[in-house]
């Protein structure tokens, strides 16, 4: 019976505007675990609430990825926040907050996910 609750890998990822080589097959060894830690992105990252809008959420993960040097899942998280209403001046801004506690690093990264996210306006 918990089998029903559980969604397959495939539309996981199909909700997902992006994904990591090897991700779904991780996913695909242990369903309890996609199960749960689909339930925890959406209610961490993808919940959108007055006092916590899905923007202010994808602009932390902006200011995490970029300190964490992890120029890919910064790119997609630039993406989201732009589809979820981020101006550039608020990307720019998640960036240098991040810069100015974590350092030249941060910047570099930051501005590489930039350049690779797609703008939509461009």
């Amino acid at each position: 019976m918990a089998e029903d609750r559980h969604k397959s890998v495939e539309a996981m990822m199909e909700e997902r505007t992006y994904t990591y080589p090897g991700f779904a097959e991780f996913l695909s060894a242990d369903a309890a675990y996609a199960d749960r830690y689909d339930s925890l992105v959406e209610y961490v990252l993808r919940n959108d609430t007055e006092a916590f809008p899905r923007k202010t959420r994808e602009l932390v993960a902006i200011a995490v990825t970029a300190v964490g040097g992890h120029v890919d899942p910064c790119s997609n998280h630039i993406e989201d926040a732009r589809r979820h209403g981020a101006t550039e001046e608020e990307i720019r801004g998640a960036i240098h907050v991040a810069g100015i506690f974590e350092g030249a690093t941060t910047i570099v990264t930051g501005g590489a996910a930039l350049d690779l996210a797609e703008d939509p306006d461009a």
